[in-house]
């Protein structure tokens, strides 16, 4: 885990200028600072880590600078293609990856990163991130001087009149995600997930480099079903994540993922330390909400491990929130992030520096109820209603209605988009979260940029095309990359270097390509995963049918606070409509919970940086 950075000019650099980039990007947990400047000062690269490993690589023959940050899952394949030894940094695999490939050679890199390539001979300077963009990237070309870091507070300094960007908060409201490239300060960019970008003569050429295709389909190797080869892919992501002996934490809450993360871990021979985070204090229906003593300890059993049990109480979003606010750059969205640092912290004591987190599984994966629409859509009736009963049975002991699966899956797949709009527009996300924005302060969300923001309508029981383009949309959805920053920005602060197996490009494909039988089967939602891990997880998590609820805390302290202050972060904000917040939100707290984060933690950023709306 790093925090990289680069300037880029034609003349030399003042001292004052790279002392001040230096200084942004310090942080105590990072303790391990690599910094080159060129021989004439024109450029400058930063990466501070919280390991002691070779991020900048330097060819002074070559004149070719590479400045990397983050895993690469496909080092083995990358090696051979390269003639490289096993033992090669990621740096050097990357700078002969750019002799091989030039440009384009962000295409054949597998993994969780981001790089700053400056190159000499040709003076530009490449940038490029991963499939996902999980490692942020901002830059900003200010008076001929490139600015690029993971951080923006590297760059806001040398911005004179820092503004906000109106139109990204407007889809904060609304939205809640921005478009590619945006973020919340004018004149700073957010470089886009699989992107590569040049700076080369003062010009800037973006470039998309990578897409899941919804139209592959899956292929089974003639030696293993889809269950074995999910299973390699899975381990081979664990392993490259991981070759060393150290201990490594995992995040183990007793969920399907998450327990098989631990598993396999402890499977491969890792030196695995679960973290266990048990919420004190709530009363017995939240209690029973959170408690995951049985699925956890099912899983510490079957592999012998020692628990790490983490008791928190009275924390939640608030209780850190002018830390928060003063820490990240940007409005921080993570409503839970106190479980992570309570797990942090943790680590903090036992140094351990890494650990892995079963991020968003579920979409990878997918629960397959795609499944239902696709046979809905090819009138597949029988087969419908027999996966449907099937399904309802592991939910709910009430009687099965199958006129609902019929209504929901056959009939509503063929209504056309347009109609739907006409008719559902007011019950959708956008159209509910924009009534609390001030009549004609921003312009209200149309039919053609919902689709855009969310490539079909955001209603319930939507199947349009096929089954894989209904994942593909779960697996673009923005909040990703969004959650994905955040959370590597906490686990800097911090100094851990924290893993998402989940997220990997390989793995991503693959389930991707699955048909949508395999992602749901015989009631079983996340059937692969269920299957692929079934000698390795206990069988008490193979046939859980229940998810957690991990807010809590957040949710009991936003219903707590009184209306009053929630009205005056929405009054010092200026376009928040205070009669709709009163008689809409603020009538059912528990529901509007994020809604009521957003808005208090929006005036705080604002008054940081003394925006006026």
């Amino acid at each position: 885990m790093s925090v990289i950075g680069a300037i880029y000019s034609k003349k030399r650099l003042k001292a004052s200028k790279l002392d001040l980039f230096k200084k942004s990007h310090k942080y105590k947990n990072l303790k391990f600072s690599n910094t080159k400047i060129s021989d004439n000062g024109n450029f400058c690269l930063i990466n501070n880590s919280v390991k002691d490993v070779l991020n900048i690589y330097c060819s002074s023959r070559k004149k070719i600078t590479v400045n990397f940050e983050g895993d690469v899952t496909n080092k083995h394949e990358l090696c051979n293609l390269l003639k490289l030894s096993s033992n090669s940094s990621l740096c050097e695999i990357v700078f002969k990856a750019y002799l091989q490939w030039g440009e384009k050679l962000a295409y054949y890199i597998y993994g969780f990163f981001s790089c700053i390539i400056i190159d000499e001979n040709f003076e530009k300077v490449i940038i490029f991130n991963d499939h996902l963009g999980s490692k942020p990237l901002y830059y900003s070309n200010i008076a001929q001087d490139f600015f690029v870091s993971s951080e923006i507070k590297a760059i806001a300094p040398f911005i004179d009149n820092l503004a906000p960007n109106k139109n990204r908060i407007r889809d904060y409201f609304i939205f809640f995600n921005g478009k590619d490239g945006e973020t919340f300060f004018e004149k700073i960019h957010r470089l886009p997930p699989a992107s590569s970008l040049i700076f080369y003569k003062n010009s800037i050429k973006i470039s998309n480099y990578f897409n899941f295709n919804p139209n592959i389909e899956y292929m089974p190797k003639s030696n293993m079903d889809c269950y074995e080869e999910f299973r390699e892919i899975f381990f081979n992501v664990i392993n490259s994540l991981e070759n060393s002996n150290s201990s490594v934490g995992s995040c183990l809450s007793g969920g399907i993922d998450s327990s098989s993360i631990t598993s396999s871990l402890a499977y491969l021979g890792k030196n695995v330390s679960p973290q266990n985070v048990v919420f004190k204090g709530l009363n017995s229906p939240d209690t029973k909400l959170v408690d995951e003593t049985y699925y956890v300890d099912s899983v510490l059993k079957k592999h012998q491990l020692k628990n790490n049990e983490i008791n928190i109480e009275n924390v939640g979003c608030l209780t850190d929130i002018e830390k928060n606010i003063d820490f990240y750059d940007e409005p921080p969205s993570l409503i839970n992030g106190y479980v992570h640092e309570s797990i942090f912290n943790n680590l903090n004591s036992k140094n351990i520096t890494t650990l892995f987190d079963g991020f968003d599984g579920d979409t990878t994966i997918s629960h397959g109820y795609e499944h239902l629409f696709e046979l809905g859509r090819k009138f597949k009736i029988f087969s419908l209603l027999d996966e449907y009963k099937l399904v309802h049975e592991n939910f709910s002991n009430a009687k099965v209605n199958l006129m609902k699966p019929i209504k929901n899956y056959v009939i509503k797949s063929y209504i056309p988009n347009r109609i739907l709009w006409l008719f559902f527009k007011d019950r959708m996300v956008p159209n509910e979260w924009y009534g609390k924005i001030k009549n004609n302060y921003f312009k209200s969300p149309s039919f053609d940029e919902v689709i855009e923001n969310y490539g079909l309508l955001p209603l319930p029981n939507i199947y349009k095309k096929n089954s894989r383009y209904c994942h593909y949309l779960d697996i673009k959805n923005k909040t990703i990359e969004m959650s994905l920053n955040l959370i590597n920005q906490n686990a800097n602060r911090y100094g851990v270097d924290i893993k998402f197996p989940f997220m990997d490009r390989k793995l991503m494909e693959f389930c991707l390509s699955l048909p949508s039988s395999e992602k749901l089967k015989k009631g079983k939602d996340r059937f692969v995963l269920r299957q692929a891990m079934k000698s390795i997880i206990p069988s008490e998590v193979y046939n859980r049918k229940t998810k957690s609820d991990l807010s809590p805390f957040s949710r009991i302290q936003l219903e707590e606070l009184p209306n009053k202050i929630i009205i005056s972060h929405a009054e010092e904000i200026g376009f928040i409509d205070i009669d709709y917040l009163t008689k809409n939100t603020l009538k059912n707290k528990s529901k509007n919970m994020f809604e009521i984060y957003q808005i208090i933690i929006f005036n705080l950023w604002q008054k940081k940086y003394q925006f006026k709306f």
